[in-house]
């Protein structure tokens, strides 16, 4: 997976796309994407947005979880994927702290669950919290 920087024809701002393994954007993140920069957010936002989703993809995919099959469940095990940076149920002994910061960690959280909000609200899926916690 990959985060793109296009230019828009005739515009003047960047564009970010995330790109899959198939190097074509990611349909449910670009539309997402596009959202953010109708709705006039700064380009430094959608492009942080564009990382952190992708994040996101690449957990999904290694854990083999369709994105509309995400509950708190999975959220809990996204997150201990951002502090061990692998998708195991291995500890290792020597790591004593997180790879990333809380503050970074909540940052692409709350990125993650704004995904999901505008999708709830166009309809595509369930909001998380709407969700059961044995998902």
């Amino acid at each position: 997976m990959k985060v793109q920087k296009v230019k828009i024809s005739g515009g003047s701002q960047d564009f970010w796309l995330v790109l899959g393994e198939d190097f074509m954007p990611i349909q449910e993140i670009d539309s997402y994407l596009r959202y953010l920069h109708s709705i006039g957010k700064s380009p430094n936002t959608v492009r942080s947005y564009a990382f952190h989703l992708k994040e996101f993809w690449l957990f999904l995919s290694q854990s083999n979880i369709q994105w509309s099959d995400v509950g708190l469940k999975q959220m809990s095990q996204f997150i201990s994927f951002l502090k061990k940076g692998r998708c195991d149920n291995v500890e290792l002994l020597r790591q004593s702290q997180s790879i990333r910061t809380e503050r970074t960690i909540n940052t692409i959280v709350t990125a993650v669950t704004a995904f999901y909000d505008y999708h709830s609200r166009v309809s595509d899926v369930d909001a998380i919290d709407n969700k059961s916690i044995t998902n």
